[in-house]
């Protein structure tokens, strides 16, 4: 199957981990599938309403720290606080994109607003992107990506994600499902959706359009 591979790498990205509303802020280790909706978003200048192509990506850093920030909470009639946490991040984070749909690599080589892997602050670039062909297989080793709950052989954290928001506001979930947090070398096998990039040393997991509706 030809894909895009797109790299793009950042100097740090913290990712919301929805049970933690004030305090200490962990990030999850692996972008949720509506970050990286979000991303293409931002690339293309509007928002992806509909998923007519198939996505995935992997993900890496190079270390975990934490970081003292000023939160503005805010009151009734505008009025607001400080505070201060403690938020996780990562350090020199690089994802690798995956699109079925290789008219979109226009989106990528202009995007629209400034990419980013997290916050406002976790600026990103475009490192690299190529037009590639990923090998159906149906035993792969992945890291760094999410998985659906059921596929064999993925083990690490279950959380649950959203998937996909509507572009109104304030922002509601559409869709939101259980996933794993393949964070170390993991093993899997599934008939569907596992592809191999023969230029890296994983898997893909590639979610198919149907899986966004």
């Amino acid at each position: 199957m030809k894909a895009l591979k797109i790299k793009i790498k950042g100097l740090t990205a913290s990712f919301r981990y929805p049970l933690f509303i004030s305090g200490y802020q962990p990030t999850l280790t692996v972008p949720p599938l509506s970050t990286v909706l979000g991303l293409i978003s931002a690339a293309a200048g509007e928002v992806i309403r509909r998923v007519n192509f198939g996505l995935g990506y992997n993900f890496s850093y190079q270390a975990r720290a934490v970081d003292l920030e000023t939160a503005y909470e805010i009151g009734e009639k505008l009025s607001f606080k400080t505070n201060v946490w403690r938020r996780e991040f990562l350090f020199e984070p690089e994802l690798t994109l995956y699109l079925t749909d290789l008219n979109l690599q226009s989106l990528f080589k202009k995007p629209v607003y400034q990419l980013l892997l997290g916050r406002s602050q976790d600026l990103a670039w475009v490192a690299g992107i190529d037009e590639i062909e990923l090998a159906k297989v149906d035993k792969a080793t992945l890291k760094g990506c999410l998985v659906p709950v059921g596929v064999q052989g993925a083990v690490g954290p279950l959380v649950s994600l959203p998937v996909i928001f509507d572009g109104g506001y304030p922002r509601k979930r559409l869709k939101t499902e259980k996933f794993i947090i393949i964070d170390r070398e993991c093993q899997v096998r599934d008939e569907k959706n596992l592809y191999l990039d023969p230029d890296e040393d994983y898997g893909v997991y590639l979610y198919d359009p149907e899986y966004f509706c």
